[in-house]
């Protein structure tokens, strides 16, 4: 017969083994429900020596492009265009002998993923249907928020500044609801170093 000393040992010699493996077991389902746990993450980038400054139509980085004024009778049709601009965007200070690739990012009022367009801020006293479109010098559109839409900036190894034109002009989305209005998109610039 085990006397109460002997029991309790034989007892916690059973129970302890237990009580560490539960609260592992516990600990897993926590881990897989919450975000509690810690899962290595590794980030990898590069530092360059310097970075571009970005000038726009000569007046630094920020910039207005303003488009003229037209009548709604010019974007009647759904995708009509009326009303382009041109602007220039130039690069200048970069590292030497890099391609850079420029795109446009939405920025404040937002794109529309179907067009690839810029849309127009929403309120009283705004122009309803009417986006702005971006075009490269060749004609291309440069569709918003689009990985593969870019215009490439080639830096020669003296490192001078480099520009390129784009055209902005109003578009219609949806035929017969363009409304008259004032028009206000936004877009930022994003440069990727290659």
């Amino acid at each position: 017969m085990l006397k109460n000393r002997e029991l309790i040992a034989c007892l916690n010699g059973i129970l302890l083994p237990l009580l560490f493996l539960m609260p592992v077991s516990g600990w897993a389902e926590e881990c897989a429900n919450s975000m509690g746990c810690k899962i290595p993450v590794t980030f990898i980038g590069t530092y360059l020596e310097s970075t571009c400054e970005v000038n726009i139509d000569g007046r630094g980085v920020e910039s207005n492009v303003t488009l003229p004024t037209i009548a709604t009778a010019n974007l009647h049709r759904d995708g009509d265009e009326a009303g382009s601009r041109l602007f220039q965007i130039g690069l200048r200070s970069c590292p030497s002998g890099k391609n850079i690739k420029l795109r446009f990012v939405s920025a404040g009022t937002g794109a529309d993923g179907s067009t690839g367009n810029l849309v127009n801020t929403s309120g009283e006293g705004m122009s309803r249907g009417v986006q702005v479109r971006l075009r490269n010098s060749g004609g291309k559109q440069l569709q918003i928020d689009d990985n593969n839409s870019f215009q490439q900036y080639v830096i020669p190894s003296s490192g001078e500044e480099v520009t390129h034109y784009y055209e902005a002009s109003y578009y219609a989305k949806g035929t017969g609801t363009t409304t008259p209005g004032l028009v206000n998109a936004i877009a930022g610039v994003e440069l990727v170093y290659n």
